[in-house]
């Protein structure tokens, strides 16, 4: 008989209850013997058997001893004829288990990337929202520092007008005070030296006095007497220039008098144009200290404005970084899901077949690999 593999008991390869044929003649030419068409299902089996992780003399042994019991209609096969079956059954289902597991894991990893996806999204709004917020908060205080500038504007024109206001006004008021001041120093020092008995410096203190008489309406006899009687010195002089004297040192002191009533009734309004100025430069100064403060907010708006731009644009890079992860992660599932179709559709199918196989014919065979 022809040899066989130590792994294959003699019983597998005959039929039960056939006996050996009796030896050839070994005359003549010998006869060729067609050689048997293989079950197209085991080429499926044995592509199944190559992916488990066995040892290579295990899984030389199954390939081997699979036309020995696959083959072998189910009803007709010995005890180890079918241990071989439940081996070959294990070695698959182990293979299957694999795939389902890497399916199972696959699916884990794209459930996983599509988080990240959803929390780079959520993100990516919050960035936006943030953004906006930061965009109104600029357009606000740009606004107020635009309406800040103005009052500022306003305030340093109202200023200028008070002040023009409070110069043109005072001018009468200042002048009424310079007259007032000189008149009543030139009385206590120029007069008072005239009527001073001890005094004989008339002609100069006449001099002096002489300026404030411009403009002024005094009687014609008044003028002519005054600079004799200035001249003369006091033990010289007559009742008439005593007259004289008094007429024109009242005449000094109707003028003061009515100098004083103009710079007390102007000191009202001259207090009020001051008081005017003040306020408006009060004013002045709270605006310039508003604008310097919309100033600062508008600055530290823009560079919110700034961070969250930044923080937007880093957001979407992140984003957008997920999608060629969830490509290649559902391409990676998608890939392990063919493979554990196709090798349950056609290897696993392949198995069943020939394992439940009831007689010697061969069956159909199951369709071949994708």
């Amino acid at each position: 008989s022809t040899p066989r593999s130590s792994l294959v008991h003699p019983a597998l390869a005959m039929p039960r209850g056939s006996k050996r044929a009796a030896a050839a003649p070994t005359r003549g030419a010998p006869q060729k013997k067609a050689k048997a068409k293989e079950d197209p299902n085991l080429a499926g089996v044995r592509e199944a058997i190559s992916q488990a992780q066995l040892p290579e003399a295990c899984r030389a042994m199954l390939i081997a001893s699979m036309p020995h019991s696959l083959g072998v209609p189910s009803g007709e096969r010995l005890e180890l004829q079918h241990m071989v079956v439940r081996m070959i059954g294990e070695a698959l289902e182990e293979v299957r288990a694999q795939l389902q597991a890497a399916v199972a894991a696959e699916t884990v990893h794209v459930q996983e990337v599509l988080g990240s996806r959803g929390e780079a999204e959520a993100k990516v709004k919050e960035a936006q929202a943030a953004l906006s917020a930061a965009e109104e908060a600029v357009r606000e205080t740009t606004t107020s520092l635009g309406q800040a500038s103005n009052e500022v504007c306003d305030g340093k024109t109202d200023v200028n007008e008070k002040e023009v206001a409070r110069s043109h006004g005072d001018e009468e008021f200042e002048t009424a005070k310079k007259a007032l001041s000189e008149l009543e120093a030139a009385i206590a020092t120029h007069f008072k030296a005239l009527m001073d008995i001890g005094d004989e410096a008339g002609e100069a203190h006449f001099a002096a006095l002489l300026p404030l008489l411009e403009g002024e309406a005094l009687e014609e006899s008044l003028m002519k007497a005054l600079p004799s009687t200035c001249a003369k010195k006091p033990v010289e002089r007559s009742s008439f220039d005593a007259m004289t004297l008094d007429q024109f040192g009242q005449h000094l002191a109707d003028r003061a008098a009515g100098l004083r009533q103009a710079v007390e009734s102007a000191a009202p309004a001259a207090e009020e144009r001051t008081a005017a100025v003040e306020a408006a430069q009060a004013k002045l100064e709270t605006a310039v200290a508003l604008q310097s403060k919309c100033m600062e907010d508008m600055l530290a708006a823009k560079g919110a404005e700034g961070s969250a731009a930044a923080v937007l644009a880093q957001a979407s890079a992140a984003l957008g970084a997920t999608f060629p992860l969830l490509e290649a992660a559902e391409a990676a599932l998608q890939e392990k899901t063919d493979a554990l179709e196709q090798f349950t559709d056609y290897n696993m199918a392949c198995f069943e077949v020939l394992r439940d196989m009831l007689s010697a014919s061969p069956p159909d065979a199951v369709g071949g690999a994708m």
